[in-house]
């Protein structure tokens, strides 16, 4: 995989991966032009992002009766300027509660970002319906 960013602003970029535009750029109260999220907000995004494919993708190889599947990411930052922490809160509207835990199990062993950082960072999920 490779991308490329440019600039856009003097604070802002521009990726484009698979033919999609994403903008990076630093808030206006740190001196940037708020054109899109901070690096690390996008990072984050993608850490949820990979394991709610795989989640989703899991749910649908199941035939599941869950839906309206939801995932929140909150992240803790150390002193040193890094992400301490990252919990992965689970919920569904409708289904099964033992289902839910199987594809988050299913999430947590095949997200590529999940793999990566979990013995950098510690990476908890919960559950609820």
């Amino acid at each position: 995989m490779k991308i490329s960013l440019r600039q856009t602003s003097p604070t802002g970029t521009q990726a484009e991966i698979r033919g999609h535009k994403l903008h990076c750029d630093r808030p206006s109260e740190k001196g940037g032009g708020d054109t899109g999220p901070l690096g690390g907000e996008l990072f984050l995004f993608g850490l949820a992002g990979c394991f709610t494919s795989n989640l989703l993708a899991a749910n649908a190889r199941n035939g599941s009766s869950l839906a309206g599947i939801n995932v929140d990411l909150e992240a803790a930052f150390a002193e040193d300027n890094r992400i301490s922490t990252v919990h992965l809160k689970v919920s569904a509207t409708e289904g099964d509660k033992a289902e839910l835990e199987r594809c988050v199990a299913f999430a947590e062993a095949n997200c590529i970002l999940v793999n990566t950082l979990r013995n950098v960072v510690a990476i908890t999920s919960s559950v609820e319906l």
